[in-house]
C-alpha cells in the first residue's frame, strides 16, 4: 500500500482522490478556525489541495504529509483573510446555513433523543458568535458530533491533547451545553 506522500504525488486523480477523503475533514476544520464560513472554507479546502498536489514531488519528505498539508491551509487561510480583512466579516455557520450541508450530529446527545431544533442550536452553540466553550471543548465536540469521530484515542492524536484531557473537554463542553438547551427551553 502507498503512503500518503505517495499518493500525493501520483498521477492518478483515483489515489488522489483517496487522500482527499482521508484528510479534507481535517483540512476543512484548520480552515474554519481561521475562517469561520463554510463556503469560504471548501475555496480554501480546494485551494490547498491544489498546492499540495502541485508542490509534493518537489518538497522534501521530512514530515508526515498531514502536518504539511495543515501547513498549506493555514497559511492559505491567513492569507485570504489578509487579502480580504476590510470585507469579511466573521460569521458563524449556522448563518451561513452549515445545517443544510447535512451535518452529522449524534441522533442521541447525552440520553436525549435529538430533533432537529436541538441540532440547530447546539450548532449555533458550537459554531456561534457567543463564546459559550472554549476552543478545546468546541473542537472535541466538533470532532465528536459533527464529525462522527468516538474514538477518544483518534481524536486525541487528532488535535493533539491527551486522551484524559478530551474526556474532560467533551464532558465540559456537554455539560455546557445541556445547560443551556435547558435555559432555551429546548430540553
Amino acid at each position: 500500500m502507498k503512503d500518503d506522500w505517495e499518493l500525493a504525488t501520483s498521477s492518478s486523480k483515483k489515489e488522489q482522490f483517496e487522500l482527499y477523503k482521508k484528510y479534507n475533514h481535517i483540512v476543512m476544520q484548520d480552515a474554519f478556525k481561521i475562517i469561520a464560513d463554510f463556503d469560504i472554507c471548501e475555496d480554501i479546502s480546494q485551494e490547498s489541495w491544489e498546492k499540495a498536489f502541485r508542490k509534493a514531488p518537489f518538497t522534501r519528505r521530512n514530515k508526515e504529509f498531514i502536518a504539511w498539508l495543515r501547513r498549506i491551509t493555514l497559511n492559505t487561510a491567513i492569507d485570504f483573510r489578509r487579502k480580504h480583512k476590510n470585507h469579511l466579516k466573521k460569521i458563524s455557520c449556522y448563518e451561513n446555513e452549515w445545517q443544510s450541508h447535512n451535518s452529522a450530529l449524534s441522533e442521541s446527545f447525552e440520553g436525549y433523543v435529538v430533533s432537529q431544533e436541538i441540532k440547530v442550536a447546539v450548532e449555533r452553540f458550537l459554531y456561534g458568535k457567543s463564546k459559550v466553550l472554549d476552543s478545546k471543548e468546541r473542537e472535541v465536540l466538533e470532532m465528536f458530533y459533527v464529525i462522527g469521530e468516538r474514538n477518544y484515542q483518534n481524536i486525541s492524536k487528532k488535535l493533539g491533547y491527551p486522551e484524559n484531557s478530551v474526556r474532560v473537554y467533551k464532558s465540559n463542553g456537554e455539560r455546557k451545553l445541556l445547560e443551556l438547551l435547558e435555559k432555551e427551553g429546548l430540553l
